[in-house]
């Protein structure tokens, strides 16, 4: 399956310049609160809101709640519903607001339930991306019922994700 990760500037690019593609892929739209949604709802759309947030590590105390949306589970099922539903012969755009984090994690959730192991490393390679571990592991938590087959995705992902971070900041430092 193939799946591209974006920003949701490049996602509103494509939309307004080639407006014909739209029905011919699938796209799960990641915004934020404030963010009207980029695409207007269709069968092979997902408009989603949820914030960029990590839960292990964020304290809402700090902060106004109001303004933030948590990764909850009727955002998994959402995404885990769309995804047996979709068109799998159809490309996938996944987007967030900076094609990062959020949209990254879910991109990576799906390759990994339908791709192979060499799919979710080319993803994984493919972008400079710095996947959100809470949505995934939400993903995860939600979706695989084998504890064993859970474990192996996770681990797979945190393996992943550290090998890449490590290589983007010995090439970081080898330029200073």
């Amino acid at each position: 399956m193939e799946i591209k990760i974006l920003s949701r500037a490049e996602a509103l690019t494509l939309r307004f310049t080639h407006p014909e593609i739209i029905e011919t892929i699938n796209i799960i739209s990641i915004n934020d609160k404030s963010d009207k949604n980029a695409f207007s709802n269709a069968e092979n759309i997902l408009s989603l809101t949820f914030s960029d947030i990590e839960e292990d590590y964020f304290d809402f105390s700090e902060y106004n709640q109001n303004q933030l949306i948590l990764f909850e589970r009727k955002h998994t099922n959402k995404i885990i519903e769309f995804a047996e539903k979709m068109d799998k012969n159809k490309p996938l755009i996944v987007h967030c607001f900076a094609g990062i984090s959020r949209s990254a994690a879910v991109a990576l959730f799906i390759q990994a339930i339908y791709g192979t192991k060499e799919d979710f490393i080319q993803l994984f390679q493919t972008y400079d991306i710095d996947p959100n571990r809470f949505v995934f592991r939400r993903l995860c938590d939600n979706y695989f019922v084998d504890q064993n087959k859970k474990s192996e995705v996770i681990k797979m992902f945190d393996d992943i994700k550290s090998a890449c971070c490590r290589n983007k900041k010995d090439t970081f430092i080898q330029t200073i």
